[in-house]
């Protein structure tokens, strides 16, 4: 089977300014899937879609030759109505076979290959076994072991890769650990495909959240002019341009220079760290305060903020989804500043007078030096905070939106005193 041979077929057969209906996939976050259609034919720029986030799964649009009838859609499979004779039949399947072959699409729509799902067997055959000689390797690099779903960090216990209460109970994922419990001299695909890892809540009872082992690995391995990435179970393909523009863009960002000063974790939960880390600082906790403005939900401004205009989100290290997730808080926060109803709901929670938003009535100054929007994310790597190439795209989108804004955004990482097993580390370790 040709991977998008209909999704190339059509973009090769169909005017620019024709597309009625466009299938997408937003890979930043938890794989968000939307249809869009015009009522009349546009261009795909009419769509608002983001050329570096959205993978195109289909597109339908008008014919350029009308023998090949008024609508073609494509994604791995071609849909075209047209009257032809049986005996005509292969001529129309010559045509699209060498539409599909062309690289007329490139010029057109020149974004098309940024991002691709890869389903051939043959290649996720390859990059699996890349993935395993990776993963048997007595340090493994690029390779993670995460949560693929958002969790209640509230009411965690703590992770096994088994069921049975008797396994000692981990407080995070790390392929080490996994390694050590699995006792296997090498893992294989179906050891990766056959097991799973639990979730347990604070009373170490089995939540009944459990995914399978190759689910929770994110893996990168780069290619010839693209990156493979593995998450949520699935391949992806990205250009090594975009790759390239997204790492630069993340380097670029300020870490660990913000003036506040992160106390290490050492806790039960976020919400203990949160409140010790408010009081050490003689800064505000406003984590779990939800904020309720009439017509619209229910949203927790930050977690910790400061009498100098400092909004602080604090995030456990976990999988792209997680992290993705955090800095989509943040930048739905920031926009709420913007609006003065929001700023007199934000300020009924700003308890003392040194940390109420003045001027409510009026747009606050985004200078630049008013506020500034902190990402901290709690990790017990011993090197600099290295995230999964997802959320870093993510973190590149609403950096460049609230910096745009007048937000000085920056990064924090947080030492994690604990070790996967949750047990405190020791100073040498």
């Amino acid at each position: 089977m040709e991977e998008r041979f209909g999704l190339i077929a059509t973009l090769n057969s169909v005017k620019e300014k024709s597309i009625r209906s466009i299938d997408l996939k937003t890979l930043e976050t938890e794989g968000l899937q939307t249809r869009i259609q015009s009522s009349h034919p546009v261009s795909a720029d009419t769509f608002g879609f983001d050329v570096e986030k959205d993978l195109l799964k289909s597109v339908a649009g008008e014919s350029e030759d009308k023998k090949l009838g008024k609508t073609l859609a494509g994604k791995d499979s071609l849909r075209a109505s047209l009257k032809c004779d049986i005996d005509d039949l292969n001529d129309f399947l010559e045509i699209f076979l060498t539409n599909y072959q062309k690289k007329d699409y490139k010029k057109k729509f020149p974004w098309i290959d940024n991002l691709k799902e890869v389903k051939d067997p043959f290649v996720i055959g390859d990059l699996e076994n890349k993935l395993l000689a990776e993963i048997n390797k007595k340090s493994p690099d690029n390779l993670w072991l995460t949560v693929p779903e958002i969790l209640d960090w509230s009411n965690h216990g703590g992770f096994k890769y088994s069921s049975r209460q008797k396994d000692e109970i981990l407080d995070d994922l790390h392929i080490s650990t996994f390694k050590e419990d699995f006792k296997k001299e090498e893992i294989t695909l179906d050891d990766l495909k056959n097991s799973h890892v639990y979730h347990f809540d604070q009373d170490n009872g089995y939540t009944k959240e459990h995914w399978m082992t190759y689910e929770c690995l994110y893996f990168e391995y780069s290619k010839g002019s693209e990156t493979y990435f593995l998450t949520g179970g699935k391949w992806y393909a990205v250009n090594n341009n975009l790759v390239k523009d997204v790492n630069e863009y993340y380097e670029s960002i300020p870490q660990n220079t913000t003036t506040f000063s992160f106390i290490d974790y050492n806790h039960t939960d976020e919400e203990h760290y949160n409140k010790e880390l408010a009081s050490s600082n003689s800064a505000l906790c406003l984590d779990r305060k939800e904020i309720q403005v009439e017509g619209r939900s229910k949203f927790e401004f930050c977690d910790v903020y400061t009498k100098d205009q400092q909004i602080i989100h604090v995030k456990r290290y976990s999988g792209s989804s997680v992290l993705s997730h955090l800095f989509n808080q943040g930048y739905v926060s920031a926009n709420f500043l913007l609006d003065p109803k929001f700023r007199k709901k934000i300020n009924e929670n700003l308890l003392s007078g040194e940390f109420k938003i003045n001027n409510i009535s009026k747009r606050p100054n985004m200078d630049g030096k008013s506020y500034e929007i902190i990402f901290a994310i709690i990790s017990n790597t011993k090197s600099n905070l290295n995230i999964p190439f997802f959320s870093r795209l993510t973190l590149m989108h609403v950096s460049r939106s609230l910096t745009n804004l007048g937000f000085k955004v920056s990064l924090v990482k947080i030492k994690n005193l604990k070790n996967e097993k949750g047990k405190k580390i020791k100073n040498n370790e």
